[in-house]
């Protein structure tokens, strides 16, 4: 390296001349200072030799747009390329959808992030339905060719590519950083870890319900001789259209909640999702319209419990590991939920839907105790934090052998600390 660098200097020195390379190490030295002094200069410089996240969305949506505009050419080849062009396709899905959420931060006001993500779901959600009906619309104007579905896919990803490059800064742009350490980086955040914990176990089991509500949407509709049934479809796309409308209210819903990012709002959630669903297990076949009430008032709380959680974590990191942080999420979030679809097909055909039902239903109530029990504050408001404070430093000064814990406890102050732990005490006493 240091040798083309003195290549390069006596090939422009005839055209640019000794001065102004004097100049030019003037100015690096510098620069040098600056960066030395001032911590911005080392976040610009991660963001011009690492991937800013604004240049990763973008070439990645430009990637997915040109890819889906050659999938009617491959698959005319041999269909079976559509399989890996599905890979491709979800292997980009999982590096860009933890970048934008970990891009949030940089572009709403500090404590907005809760209700940003609530308006992510909330719009996602609603494209989604929209899409649904346009893929409908197309197919009913051109049933013989699928081609126009793709070309409007990539449309959509090149709009996206075309809107995210406006937005001046995204973050990222780390230097260094090892993709082995992600997991170890966002475990070593103490406060990410209940929250890891309980999405990994929350996406296991609401899967369950996945294979269940289409083998419940037969069982309630059909008679079992009848194997040409069509009312269980109806009755499915009904169920559908009624847990993705709850889905759109609990993530408005959860915009009028102050303390998103907490571990009591996912509890709290967990719990509505939980006690519905076990209010399904126990519901009579005969009975479709309390099942969609109790699938309705389900479906809410569980954009509550999401979006707390994504919430949660992105507050938890800071901005040079927040893109792992969220990354390593929808790793185990997709894995657990994975499994536990596997498991919910299981359970379905062992015991039927409405046992999967049960178990999920039961399993997200004992969650949820558990996420509004890590989450309750463990100071007594009556005495305050100091008195907390003063009673564990007594218990532990009577463990080593003081029988006066507190004296023991004051004793050990040194005339540099400022003296503001008795004040402290008596005005908690009081």
């Amino acid at each position: 390296m240091l040798g083309t660098g003195a290549l390069l200097r006596l090939a422009t020195l005839p055209f640019v001349g000794l001065q102004t390379w004097f100049d030019w190490l003037a100015v690096g030295r510098e620069a040098t200072g600056l960066y030395n002094v001032n911590e911005n200069w080392i976040n610009l410089s991660r963001d011009l030799q690492g991937i800013p996240r604004r240049a990763l969305i973008v070439t990645l949506d430009f990637s997915r747009a040109g890819l889906l505009l050659a999938t009617p050419l491959l698959i005319g080849i041999n269909w079976r390329l559509l399989i890996p062009v599905l890979f491709v396709l979800a292997a980009i899905n999982a590096i860009v959808q933890p970048a934008r959420q970990a891009a949030i931060p940089a572009l709403v006001p500090h404590g907005q992030v809760g209700k940003a993500n609530a308006m992510v779901s909330a719009t996602t959600m609603l494209a989604g339905a929209v899409g649904f009906g346009l893929a409908g619309t197309i197919l009913a104007w051109s049933p013989t060719s699928t081609s126009m579905l793709f070309w409007a896919d990539a449309a959509t990803f090149a709009l996206s590519a075309a809107i995210v490059m406006g937005v001046p800064n995204l973050g990222g742009g780390v230097l260094q950083a090892r993709v082995s350490g992600a997991l170890r980086r966002t475990w070593s955040l103490t406060q990410a870890r209940p929250h890891l914990l309980v999405g990994t176990l929350a996406s296991f089991l609401i899967p369950l319900s996945f294979p269940a509500l289409v083998a419940m949407a037969y069982q309630v509709s059909c008679n079992p001789n009848d194997l040409q049934c069509s009312q269980g479809g109806q009755t499915y796309s009904a169920l559908e259209l009624v847990l993705t409308v709850g889905l759109f209210a609990g993530s408005i819903a959860v915009t009028r909640i102050s303390s998103i990012g907490t571990m009591r709002v996912v509890g709290a959630g967990l719990l509505l999702t939980g006690v519905m669903s076990v209010v399904i297990a126990a519901s009579p076949t005969t009975y479709i319209w309390l099942i969609a009430i109790a699938l309705f008032i389900a479906s809410i709380g569980n954009p509550i419990y999401q979006i707390a959680n994504q919430t949660a974590l992105i507050e938890a990191a800071d901005a040079s590991i927040r893109g792992s942080v969220m990354a390593t999420r929808f790793g185990l979030v997709q894995t657990a939920s994975i499994v536990g679809i596997a498991v919910g097909g299981l359970l379905t055909k062992e015991y039927g839907p409405f046992a999967a039902y049960g178990v999920l239903g039961i399993g997200l109530v004992l969650l949820a105790m558990y996420a509004i029990a890590a989450g309750r504050s463990t100071t007594n408001p009556l005495h305050g934090a100091a008195y907390e404070e003063a009673t564990n430093l007594a218990s532990a000064s009577a463990a080593n052998g003081h029988p006066d814990g507190a004296t023991a406890g004051a004793g050990r102050q040194t005339d540099d600390e400022p003296k503001t732990r008795e004040p402290g005490l008596h005005q908690a006493k009081t």
